[in-house]
């Protein structure tokens, strides 16, 4: 069905059509726009931009169990009176095959995207800013099998996270080619359930979580922020975290992982450039760090280019820095931070220390100490 009339045509609970359309100018402001039973619906505006549909009430969309196979596409909702400016699913409802392309949510005191829980959606080629809470808030506890990816988008000076994904296990989570900058939390978060507060969370898991091409600057938290109790794998290539006020790239809480960071810049953050480790004892870790810059990195709590921690008798744990600088951080370039001495082996291939070098801290006081550390290639003057 078509509104030439805009939102206002629209009543509370409208399912006869499988699309609702709404032509291009600005609507709404009255209430939100609340459509019960949404399966199957695409809801959608006209034209693009400030041009194109302009909403200006809350849309809701929810009811049913599973919501299933809705689209919102074409929309540019701004000046939301309260809560999250688009809601997908509500309470204990299962979102399920959802997509937002091509919306601009701008501006609203609340979030802007709130799909939750969620299992199976893509945000793309939409714009998410200037919201005063969470910019992106996918997942949700209960939620099993999930896989949630965001591309082509930016998540943008929003009051709290830029995204945040979690749920009680992830099949995969994809950010590719977006920028999380300027968000008053953590640019992007991906944890398990309990892992938001970064507490345990015995039984969750994160397949893969695959991060290409995504800018992370800006924000008031870490840029990139990966934390559960079990990580089967992550990878990041060509990205940029710099400027963030904590650490740039925080692989933390992980367990029996294997970690590629590659191609990366990690500048300018307030903590660590890059850190990778668990304290769980049981933790294993392999990772490899590659072609990265790490520069300037620690201002805020003198923090190091690169740390790898882990717990008491995490005997295993490896993670390879190669074809990389690491330079003009606040504290260390590399440092290790394990409970018992030799357990964490950080083999360094053709890396540029500069005036950093390296150390190892042992012990729960973490105090630092110098080490000999394998330094194949490594240059430090």
């Amino acid at each position: 069905q078509q509104y030439p009339g805009g939102v206002d045509d629209i009543e509370a609970g409208n399912t006869d059509a499988t699309t609702i359309e709404i032509d291009s100018g600005s609507f709404g402001g009255s209430g939100p726009i609340q459509v019960n039973d949404p399966n199957g619906l695409q809801f959608r505006g006209s034209g693009s931009g400030t041009s194109g549909t302009n909403i200006q009430s809350r849309l809701q969309l929810s009811g049913g169990s599973p919501v299933e196979g809705v689209v919102v596409r074409n929309l540019r909702i701004t000046g939301v009176s309260e809560g999250p400016a688009v809601g997908i699913g509500e309470d204990a409802e299962i979102v399920e095959n959802a997509v937002v392309d091509n919306v601009a949510v701008v501006g609203n005191p609340g979030a802007g995207i709130d799909v939750n829980p969620a299992r199976n959606f893509e945000l793309r080629n939409s714009v998410i800013e200037n919201n005063g809470g969470t910019g992106v808030d996918l997942g949700g506890p209960g939620v099993g099998g999930t896989t949630l990816s965001v591309v082509d988008s930016r998540i943008e000076a929003n009051g709290g996270e830029g995204v945040s994904a979690f749920a009680d296990s992830f099949e995969r989570v994809s950010v590719i080619g977006s920028a999380v900058a300027g968000n008053g939390g953590t640019g992007l978060f991906v944890g398990t359930a309990s892992a938001g507060d970064l507490g345990p969370d015995v039984g969750a898991s994160v397949d893969t979580a695959e991060l290409i091409g995504v800018s992370a600057a800006d924000n008031g938290g870490a840029g990139v922020l990966v934390s559960s109790d079990k990580i089967a794998r992550v990878d990041i290539e060509n990205a940029i975290a710099s400027d963030n006020a904590n650490n740039g790239i925080d692989l933390d809480g992980i367990n029996v992982a294997t970690d590629s960071v590659s191609q990366v810049t990690a500048a300018n953050n307030g903590g660590i450039g890059v850190a990778i480790g668990n304290f769980d004892p049981d933790a294993v870790i392999t990772g490899r760090i590659n072609r990265a810059l790490v520069d300037g990195n620690g201002s805020a709590r003198g923090s190091s280019g690169v740390a790898v921690f882990d717990g008491v008798g995490d005997v295993g744990t490896s993670v390879s820095v190669s074809n990389s600088n690491v330079v003009r951080n606040a504290g260390f370039g590399v440092e290790t931070d394990d409970a018992v001495p030799g357990e964490i082996e950080v083999p360094l291939d053709n890396v540029f220390l500069n005036k950093n070098g390296i150390a190892r801290s042992t012990g729960v006081s973490k105090s630092r100490r110098e080490t000999e550390v394998p330094n194949v290639g490594a240059q430090a003057d």
